[in-house]
């Protein structure tokens, strides 16, 4: 299976796109499709990069979650322009989305906790409790022990956030390998880039060079 970028069909703005291409990656078996890097900077303009999972792809854009202070987070509180790659290699595409991220209204991220794995809500109380790193596993079963039967709530620093994006490139390419094997494969007629940038108030679509 790949990804195609039929010009005729393309949505007015990305993220029904990438919506689509997501149900494409997740219908494809692949292992982990949630997964994206993160990129982000802090204000002194050094870079890092981490992998995150996202949570919800919608209109409003791509929303993921962070437990415990962290480099990403302590990046966006101070700098709030990220940039975010989906690598879906397998069935040859890429979405790379860059714009503001924000943190999610409390409701909404409440709402986020209540709706994972007991097992994961008390991990991230052991990741706020600054447990040991070589003893997760004991740590959580602590906090089994102290919460008992109750729902955990929200640990303060289990946060969520939202990536709007302002730019999103969308390429699709040879199935299994990425934009930098294209030249070693000698499939660059079958590479294909597109563009959206926002500006204005509304998207605007343009070809780009591979």
């Amino acid at each position: 299976m790949a990804i195609q970028l039929d010009a005729a069909s393309l949505p007015a703005g990305p993220m029904p796109l990438l919506a689509g291409w997501f149900g494409e990656a997740r219908g494809a078996g692949l292992a982990e499709p949630r997964a994206m890097v993160l990129s982000t900077a802090d204000p002194g303009g050094a870079p890092s990069a981490r992998t995150v999972l996202a949570t919800v792809i919608d209109d409003s854009g791509v929303t993921f979650h962070s437990s415990h202070p962290t480099r990403k987070t302590r990046d966006l509180a101070e700098n709030p322009r990220a940039c975010a790659v989906f690598g879906w290699y397998d069935i040859g595409a890429q979405v790379v989305l860059t714009g503001t991220v924000e943190r999610l209204p409390v409701a909404e991220t409440d709402a986020a906790f209540a709706a994972r794995p007991r097992y994961l809500q008390l991990l991230a109380w052991a990741y706020e409790r600054d447990a040991d790193p070589d003893d997760l596993a004991g740590a959580a079963a602590g906090e089994r022990d102290r919460w008992g039967e109750r729902i955990p709530d929200r640990p303060p620093g289990w946060l969520g956030f939202r990536l709007r994006p302002e730019v999103v490139d969308f390429w699709r390419g040879p199935v299994g390998a990425g934009p930098a094997a294209v030249a070693d494969t000698g499939a660059g007629t079958a590479h294909e880039r597109v563009r959206y940038a926002l500006g204005g108030g509304s998207w605007h679509l343009s070809r780009e060079l591979p």
